[in-house]
């Protein structure tokens, strides 16, 4: 059996979360008012809510991922996609926010993601107060899940409804969805291109997601009524950039110095690259991810062949690449103010490495693992956040001792542009190129191999369980670790 088939069948893992857990300085827009709880007993009942079901093309699609190699070679995943477009949903539905659920013949379920069509509704309260304007934008959200097989479908029978509240408990989840009438969807196949940050295994046919979020949990078990706080964060101005293949890591940092120039230029933060593509083998100066990339000496020679970002390399081997270098390099170039100041969790205690002198500021580390408090704060406060993301294979000889379980076989970059938690759900959003530019092998002798543009850019959903035994946090299940975190943070 495949692990892409086990993922399907691996165990839910509970939250375990609380009320009484630390948030930081989150702070709740809003308190599910859904289910009524028995304080006397200890027991509680719940109200299923009031669903309303969708139909193809009403705002939601289902797809199937498909895992482009480092050979440009497609492998078939068990891994679905539901894409959500806001607007449609609201006209379909007459909700302008609520949350989505999802289950299909296959198994794959996914429920309580929330949806809001009204630009900025999320807004952090910090940018706020700072009077950051929105750009008036609701993005799409596309939500990773896991199917039971990875055999092509061309579609799907799937129940697939809206609610105004989201649902409190297994009991009343299945009371909900029993009463929803099944529809056919088509499934259409999604490429998305892996590897970017570090060595990747070129045979590897990337990661998959845990069969779902965790289970909403009893209502009582929490404070404020007995049920679980809500709060949705979402920052404006969705800069993002297509990318050449392999070049996540330029692409991640360009993506967020687009985001603090558009959030903050009326507090002085302005960089004289336009965000457009672009790699660096050119010389090309009017790219903003070109110049980082310069700086990060990514070795590249087309947008369709190159490799993965390093993190902090200096061994000066085939692989120079160094994005820490990079990012600090291209403030001390184009950012002479220090208007952008940067803190990291995860990696080294300070960051930059590997220089012969110390360059005009320093990132120091809050904390050995990431953590979803200190994202979610980054988020709130406006910073930019850049994930790097490890792809990792359980290979087991470490269970009992002290060696690293886990075989990390790739990475990828990704921004952080939105945090939340529904009942006990935590999820991050993250924005990407998930496609790129890229080889593709013809499969002929006397045909060359071709070189695709592809157009990818996407905004994902991902619930986020509870991190691993080596505390590392996951990114939708155990196949996304991440592995470190840096925030880029305006000061006005």
């Amino acid at each position: 059996m495949s692990r892409l088939h086990t993922l399907a069948l691996a165990c839910t893992v509970a939250s375990g979360l609380s009320a009484a857990t630390a948030h930081g300085q989150v702070r709740l827009l809003r308190t599910a008012s859904t289910g009524t709880s028995t304080a006397s007993t200890g027991t509680a009942t719940t109200t299923a809510p009031a669903l309303i079901a969708l139909q193809p093309q009403q705002g939601a699609r289902l797809h199937r991922t498909v895992f482009i190699d480092g050979h440009g070679a497609p492998n078939d995943t068990a891994q679905g996609v539901l894409a959500l477009d806001p607007a449609l949903l609201a006209r379909h539905t007459g909700l302008d926010h609520g949350y989505v659920h999802l289950i299909t013949e296959l198994g794959a379920v996914t429920y309580n993601v929330p949806f809001d069509a009204r630009p900025d509704a999320a807004l952090p309260p910090a940018m706020a107060r700072q009077g950051v304007r929105g750009d008036g934008q609701v993005p799409a959200l596309q939500v990773p899940f896991a199917l039971s097989s990875d055999a092509p479908v061309a579609s799907l029978v799937a129940q697939l409804a809206v609610s105004a509240t989201p649902v409190q408990d297994g009991a009343s989840f299945k009371v909900a969805l029993a009463k929803v009438p099944p529809s056919t969807f088509p499934v259409i196949a999604l490429p998305e291109a892996i590897g970017g940050d570090g060595p990747t295994d070129l045979d590897y046919a990337g990661p998959g997601v845990d069969p779902m979020p965790p289970p909403p949990p009893t209502p009582g078990d929490f404070e404020q009524g007995g049920f679980q706080p809500e709060y949705i964060y979402s920052q404006p101005h969705l800069e993002n950039v297509e990318t050449a293949w392999n070049q996540c890591a330029p692409a991640g940092y360009a993506n967020g110095l687009a985001y603090l120039e558009a959030a903050y230029h009326a507090w002085g933060i302005d960089f004289p690259q336009d965000h457009i593509p672009g790699v660096a083998f050119d010389g090309d100066e009017t790219s903003l991810v070109s110049r980082v990339e310069w700086y990060m000496d990514r070795p590249q020679t087309d947008t369709c062949n190159g490799s993965g970002t390093m993190r902090c390399n200096t061994f000066g081997d085939s692989n120079p690449s160094s994005s820490m270098r990079g990012i600090f390099e291209y403030l001390a170039a184009f950012d002479q103010d220090q208007r952008v100041s940067l803190r990291h969790q995860g990696g080294s205690e300070t960051y930059p490495c590997g220089l012969p002198e110390p360059l005009d500021r320093e990132s120091h580390r809050e904390g050995a693992n990431v953590t979803f408090e200190w994202l979610c704060d980054r988020v709130q406060d406006g910073s930019a956040v850049v994930l790097t993301v490890g792809f990792y294979d359980w290979v087991g000889y470490g269970v009992g001792g002290d060696s690293e379980p886990w075989d990390r076989t790739g990475g990828h970059v990704v921004r952080v542009y939105g945090c939340g938690e529904v009942n006990g759900q935590r999820f991050l959003r993250t924005l990407d190129d998930g496609q790129q530019d890229r080889m593709e092998d013809t499969d002929a002798d006397d045909v060359a191999d071709l070189c695709v543009e592809r157009g990818g850019l996407r905004t994902q959903h991902w619930w986020v369980p509870v991190p691993t035994a080596q505390g590392r946090l996951q990114l939708g299940g155990y196949d996304r670790q991440i592995d470190f975190a840096m925030a880029m943070t305006a000061e006005l």
